[in-house]
């Protein structure tokens, strides 16, 4: 299986705006695509009123969840700061992760070995990131 790139999915195509150097950069590469997307874009976002999956109760939830992953994603960005954390065992761990994807809704749950195919090729959610290639570095 070969990786996939990044910049091909539908979240990040979402995030180019019409103009910017990664609009035209992946537009120019796909011209197929941006028609539907640019149908796409001017729809009201996933979950928000006016929209088929909006729910009043649920959607702010769902939002909420999204908004607390981007609040604490520079934690997972650049070069770590040299200070360790002492974690639980594997067992342990991977019993935590278990039990919050079950948490979050998850009816199966399973941990294995990270292989090449698991990481996208290329970055392209983000601006900043746009296009760099991937290092598959876990274990």
């Amino acid at each position: 299986m070969k990786r996939f790139d990044e910049r091909d999915i539908l979240f990040a195509r979402m995030n180019y705006t019409p103009g910017s150097p990664e609009y035209e950069d992946y537009y120019g590469r796909h011209p197929e695509l941006k028609e539907v997307d640019n149908a796409l874009r001017a729809m009201p976002p996933l979950g928000e009123q006016g929209s088929a999956t909006h729910h009043p109760v649920h959607s702010p939830l769902v939002g909420s969840a999204f908004q607390f992953l981007s609040d604490i994603k520079h934690l997972s960005e650049g070069k770590p700061d040299g200070k360790k954390t002492a974690l639980p065992g594997p067992e342990e761990m991977t019993q935590l992760l278990k039990g919050l994807a079950v948490y979050y809704g998850a009816k199966l749950t399973g941990v294995c070995a990270m292989k090449d195919t698991h990481y996208y090729s290329r970055r392209g959610r983000e601006a900043q990131h746009y296009g760099d290639a991937v290092n598959a570095s876990h274990p």
